[in-house]
């Protein structure tokens, strides 16, 4: 088993990317308050990170892997999450 270090890493990296979306549509949701179909949508989008980061987190926590590169994956959860937030879902 490999040290550590690459799934804290990995962790870092996700849950800073989720935080940074999540900013983006708590100033939207703020900046846009008196339209309601863009709130309830931007309550959704909330609601879908908070639950992504939740599976995300169960994920890493029974993941384990010899191999250093299985924790190089950030793009793949990078994609997920703009998926997650795309306006034109």
């Amino acid at each position: 088993m490999i040290h550590n270090f690459y799934k804290t890493k990995l962790v870092f990296q996700v849950l800073k990317y989720i935080q940074q979306h999540r900013q983006d549509q708590l100033n939207g949701l703020v900046a846009h308050s008196n339209n309601p179909m863009d709130s309830a949508w931007r309550m959704r989008i909330l609601s879908n990170l908070a639950q992504y980061e939740y599976q995300f987190l169960e994920k890493m926590r029974n993941f384990e892997s010899d191999c250093a590169e299985d924790y190089l994956i950030f793009h793949i959860f990078e994609f997920e999450i703009k998926a997650l937030t795309d306006v034109n879902a």
